[in-house]
């Protein structure tokens, strides 16, 4: 029995294109946790086109309050490595 999946998947170079933002900006929201990880094929990164939808809708919702929280989380994170 093979398992069939009708959610859209989108490599690299189209996430890049959809969110207009750079490859290391990809990866640095999903090490945030801002976007989704990819699911890896052997050597294929594909991300779900539904889960970045989602992704982008999520981070477009958010309050005022919301944002700053998020804002001193990544200011957290960024002088922990740092």
């Amino acid at each position: 029995m093979s398992v069939i999946n009708l959610d859209p998947s989108l490599r690299l170079e189209k996430l890049e294109e959809k969110l207009d933002i750079s490859i290391s900006s990809i990866y640095r929201r999903i090490k945030d946790q801002t976007l989704p990880a990819p699911i890896k094929l052997g050597r294929c990164s594909l991300w779900s086109e539904i889960e970045v939808d989602f992704a982008i809708e999520n981070k477009r919702l958010m309050t005022k309050d919301e944002k700053k929280t998020e804002l001193e989380r990544r200011e957290r994170l960024y002088y922990s490595i740092n």
